[in-house]
């Protein structure tokens, strides 16, 4: 059986899966043996799910993740007559049948997720961030697995664009094997710029202040989500140091606010209802919401608890948040005011579809870019030490070549190549979306000498 034909099977029987699944208990205690003392209380809620669907949702929400349990899996399936599961385990790559081995970043082989070969469920049981922890670095001469996977055309840009040797570009794109965080240190011009006013170019800080960034960094979750505690900490730092060395004014103002790691809906709509507030004041020259969470396509995990029918309780991007800064919503601001919403979460599920949902919006956006650390259909990756994938990148590109007026989408564009080709566990890296809704020209950043 060639992918293509492997692939289309676990498409077309994704629903057929999960409606031929039947979470027994005897199929519960055969598999909890394998867990975790955390993960075998998650494996104790699935049973209180009322929905047949939701349990099956549930259940593969957390054995996918689990290394080794190929094997276990079939035998339990098996044993209670449920042949769908198991001859969908059967067809799946021959790399899951055999024991873990570990990648180099410490890592094992899990099982793929069913869920995302067919009609993505709904947000109740997503997956989550992928969280690294590096293995220690050899000071031996690297193997072929251990080198970055760029290739040849890539890494030609790459050292063009970085202006950075060969082995500096591999190097850097090696960095999810370290344990040191990156140092945030914004390069300056050697000489004063001729600052002209147009369009979306920003001033040096000796002209006023770039702009306002407002930060929801959401870590902690009492809903079940696992905690966002290792790494997330550091992707606000990173955030921080870079945005303030550029030259903007961070919100909220208090850094205890900032840091809390609890938001619930109606903090984040607080908060940025609080932002406005300061904006409609402030006037800024340009506007920066970085947001880091829990989440699926167009979809942001909030810490609340879960509803009354058991479901997350969300916030929707572009309807809750981006629109919230459009035109019709934040009025009498500077023009061609420039919008930057960075997105710090999975993309991995697109949520059921209403009726309603064909209906589109009435958006009033524009002078907007939003970038999202992944593509829809995909999860994201975090560094126990180094921070999010995303945001080291992002940070790293932007402390490098913003002083050299290297223009927004540039800097972008160079952050999507390095993504593409960081060397770990991943498949070639990790994709960045980038949104562009209605930006008319280019965006620079002065920098004072």
């Amino acid at each position: 059986m060639n992918d293509l034909e492997r692939d289309h099977i676990l498409i077309t029987r994704n629903s057929d899966l999960l409606h031929n699944t039947r979470i027994t208990p005897t199929l519960l205690s055969k598999i909890r043996i394998h867990l975790s003392e955390y993960e075998k209380q998650e494996l104790d809620n699935i049973r209180e799910l009322r929905n047949k669907i939701d349990q099956a949702d549930a259940f593969y929400a957390l054995v996918v993740t689990k290394p080794g349990l190929y094997n276990q899996l079939i035998d339990a399936f098996t044993s209670e007559a449920q042949h769908a599961p198991a001859n969908w385990l059967r067809e799946l790559p021959e790399e899951y049948r055999q024991q873990p081995q570990l990648s180099n970043t410490g890592q094992a082989n899990s099982l793929p997720n069913p869920q995302q070969y067919g009609n993505q469920p709904n947000l109740s049981h997503q997956n989550q961030e992928i969280v690294h922890v590096p293995t220690p670095i050899s000071h031996g001469p690297p193997n072929p697995s251990q080198t970055s996977q760029a290739s040849s055309g890539d890494m030609a840009e790459l050292m063009k664009k970085l202006e950075l040797s060969e082995s500096e570009v591999r190097k850097l794109l090696d960095f999810v094997k370290d344990v040191t965080p990156l140092d945030v240190d914004v390069l300056t011009p050697t000489q004063s710029l001729d600052y002209q006013e147009h369009s979306y170019n920003l001033p040096p800080e000796s002209k006023g202040l770039k702009g306002y960034a407002l930060f929801l960094n959401i870590i902690k979750f009492e809903n079940g989500l696992r905690s966002r505690e290792e790494g997330a900490d550091i992707d606000m730092r990173y955030m921080s140091e870079l945005w303030s060395q550029l030259g903007y004014k961070i919100f909220p103002k208090s850094i205890e606010k900032r840091e809390k790691d609890l938001k619930f809906k109606e903090d984040i709509k607080r908060m940025i209802s609080d932002f406005k507030e300061a904006c409609h004041k402030g006037k800024p020259r340009s506007i920066i919401v970085f947001i880091g969470s829990h989440g699926g396509w167009n979809t942001i995990c909030t810490s609340d608890p879960k509803d009354d029918k058991g479901n997350l309780v969300t916030i929707k991007l572009y309807e809750e948040i981006v629109d919230e800064f459009s035109t019709e919503k934040l009025k009498d601001q500077p023009k061609n005011q420039p919008k930057i919403f960075l997105i710090q979460t999975c993309q991995d599920h697109i949520p059921v579809r209403n009726a309603t949902d064909d209906v589109p919006p009435d958006f009033h956006i524009s002078d907007t870019i939003v970038c999202t650390a992944q593509v829809p259909g995909a999860v994201s990756h975090r560094d126990k030490y180094k921070g999010s994938w995303f945001l080291y990148c992002l940070t790293y590109v932007f402390m490098k070549k913003a002083h050299k007026l290297y223009t927004l989408r540039e800097m972008l564009d160079i952050v999507k190549l390095m993504m593409a080709n960081i060397q770990s566990d991943a498949k070639k890296g990790q994709m960045v979306a980038i949104n562009d809704v209605g930006m008319t020209d280019q965006l620079r950043f002065y920098l004072d000498p």
